[in-house]
């Protein structure tokens, strides 16, 4: 075969993923820094109240743990805290609110990015539509090519506003929180990493077969949509020949299979 016609390399899905995002990194840079400082706010808030209990509120308590005399000292220390017991209450409400202000600026980065990202696909996707052969045209089902302008772009968006998110705040946990439990309990924090590579693993094989499902799901929701549209195209003819009980049996039979390949 001649060298020049061959297909180039398929690039790897996170080499897919980074080209998909060009334009919108910084957003998605932002979107980062904003979940991790969220997580650390939020994960403040639970230590506060551990440290006031244990260094506080119980004497008898040994004071082997560093980081949680840290936060008492970082409040306003024992003595204080003693006497004004609504401190550690205030400092977790504000902790709380600008974790939560934080999780707020993150997520809207997110959508800004998901919704641009998916905005600039449909263009590219209605362009390249409108340029087709007539043979790939009369051969594809409209419905088809509908539901890759909408559904697909949609699932698309999906994935780019939540999922890739939440390999983001995988990241950080591993990052920002397994420090801070080394530095509680180094015990349980090696008991608990133990259980990372069964997960991975469950992970792999479970989504591994979800993929080939998920296929299946999109086909069906392709087919029910291609009838939907055949049907509200010439829903005067079927009206004409009395066919609105014959167009509601096609109907049931692709419906169903689209809710039970969902299902699974």
């Amino acid at each position: 075969m001649d060298k020049s016609t061959e297909s180039p390399p398929k690039a790897s899905a996170y080499t897919q993923i980074w080209n998909l995002i060009a334009g919108y990194r910084g957003l998605y840079a932002l979107a980062a820094l904003g979940l991790f400082l969220a997580t650390v706010a939020q994960f403040l808030v639970p230590l506060i109240g551990s440290a006031t209990i244990d260094f506080v509120l119980d004497s008898d308590t040994p004071e082997s743990n560093k980081l949680l005399q840290g936060i008492i000292v970082a409040i306003g220390g024992v003595e204080n805290i003693s006497k004004y017991l609504w401190l550690p209450a205030i400092s977790m409400i504000g902790y709380s609110l600008v974790g939560g202000i934080f999780n707020y600026f993150h997520k809207m980065a997110a959508a800004r990015a998901s919704d641009g990202i998916c905005k600039r696909l449909k263009d590219q996707l209605y362009d390249h539509i409108q340029r087709l052969s007539n043979k790939y045209i009369d051969g594809t089902q409209t419905g088809d090519l509908v539901q890759r302008c909408t559904s697909d772009i949609e699932t698309i968006r999906i994935f780019l506003a939540a999922h890739v998110v939440e390999i983001g705040r995988a990241l950080i946990l591993l990052i920002a929180v397994i420090p801070i439990m080394l530095l509680m309990n180094a015990w349980l924090t090696l008991a608990s990493i133990i259980l990372i590579p069964v997960i991975v693993w469950f992970g792999y094989f479970y989504f591994k077969r979800v993929k080939n499902i998920y296929k299946e799901v999109d086909e069906a929701e392709g087919r029910l949509t291609a009838l939907v549209q055949e049907n509200i195209t010439g829903i005067r003819v079927v009206r004409a020949f009395g066919k609105h009980e014959h167009e509601i049996g096609r109907f049931e039979k692709p419906n169903r299979e689209y809710r039970d390949t969902n299902l699974r």
